[in-house]
């Protein structure tokens, strides 16, 4: 028997938190609507961690982050070690699951870890699917250090399940709505990118205030210290650091047109100025591979340069998106530009 549910070809890859949950919701044609309405605020820490890593990614909270809470999809969580006492075969469980629709979102998949993190760091993977005649599970996670497809032994998968045996296995199942592009809502998104503003303060009531972030435009000044730290050899270089920066000007890009195509007409000055800067962020993340490749630090200098151009030109178009996005319906309810 071979299980394969369907997987969508996440628009965001750089971060797998934030590319798992939309491999899963974007298999469903109206729930596109979600991804034009979030992804915008972006966020990054003061501080390395223990590993050197600077945190970079979009913005999604913590009270709704990149899966838990989300209304696009059904969430049901299980510790392994209640399967174990249950004397349950978490085998024959998963592959229940996975014949219900659920994908499983699980970590500390020792066996991916050792092959592609080379080092002891969560590792998250879904299982999307089964093969009981090959005795593996399809699984989506790193692969040596990008989002890919991987297979993991049905033997390899009850070892790390009995290895990390208090666990969360996460059930995930896509739930489809006919969602609406909310242009107040983007446009306050919009707002607080500009302005460099805490999102979480919106959420204060649920929770502390995280002040080890910088948000919004605000980034530009953490990526900027790291690129001069990675110039002086002091910090390793983190593909991710350019690749998410491209990606927040494609995601921003991809919404545009999505606008103009569906919404209301952006003036054609505007969507070509916003493909410009996907195309100046896309230099930023080449010249940064390529000093990768070639182990050369002297490719790190004109990244380094374009990134200070690349904020002065999107905080202009930002400035001339909070002019032409509403900030509220009309009362009939139709947007206007």
């Amino acid at each position: 028997m071979e299980i394969k549910l369907p997987l969508a070809i996440p628009p965001l890859t750089g971060r797998m938190h934030i590319a798992f949950p939309l491999a899963i919701m974007l298999t469903k044609e109206h729930n596109k609507v979600w991804f034009y309405n979030h992804y915008i605020q972006m966020m990054c820490s003061n501080d390395y961690d223990e590993y050197g890593v600077l945190d970079y990614s979009f913005y999604v909270g913590s009270i709704c982050n990149g899966w838990w809470n989300n209304p696009l999809l059904e969430v049901q969580f299980f510790k392994t070690d209640l399967i174990f006492k249950s004397k349950k075969d978490i085998l024959d469980f998963s592959i229940n699951m996975l014949k219900d629709n659920y994908y499983i979102l699980t970590q500390d998949l020792d066996y991916f870890r050792k092959k592609f993190l080379k080092k002891s760091r969560t590792s998250y993977h879904y299982i999307f699917g089964c093969n009981t005649k090959e005795k593996v599970f399809y699984t989506v996670g790193h692969q040596k250090g990008y989002y890919g497809n991987n297979q993991v032994s049905f033997k390899d998968f009850i070892d790390d399940m009995k290895t990390y045996t208090n666990q969360e296995l996460v059930l995930l199942k896509v739930k489809e709505s006919p969602l609406e592009i909310d242009l107040p809502f983007i446009r306050k998104q919009i707002h607080d990118y500009v302005y460099s503003r805490n999102s979480s303060e919106d959420l204060k009531v649920y929770q502390t205030l995280n002040t080890t972030f910088s948000y919004g435009l605000k980034t530009y000044d953490n990526i900027f210290n790291y690129f001069i730290k990675l110039l002086d050899g002091k910090v390793k270089n983190d593909i991710r650091i350019p690749y998410i920066l491209w990606e927040h000007k494609n995601c921003m890009y991809l919404r545009l047109r999505y606008i103009n195509s569906n919404v209301f007409k952006i003036n054609e000055d505007v969507l070509k100025y916003s493909k410009e800067l996907v195309s100046k962020a896309s230099m930023i993340k080449n010249y940064t591979l390529r000093s990768i490749i070639e182990d050369n630090p002297k490719y790190i200098e004109k990244p380094l340069r374009k990134l200070e151009e690349l904020k002065r030109e999107e905080l202009k178009i930002m400035m001339e998106l909070l002019d032409i996005i509403p900030e509220r319906k009309d009362t009939n309810d139709e947007y206007c530009d």
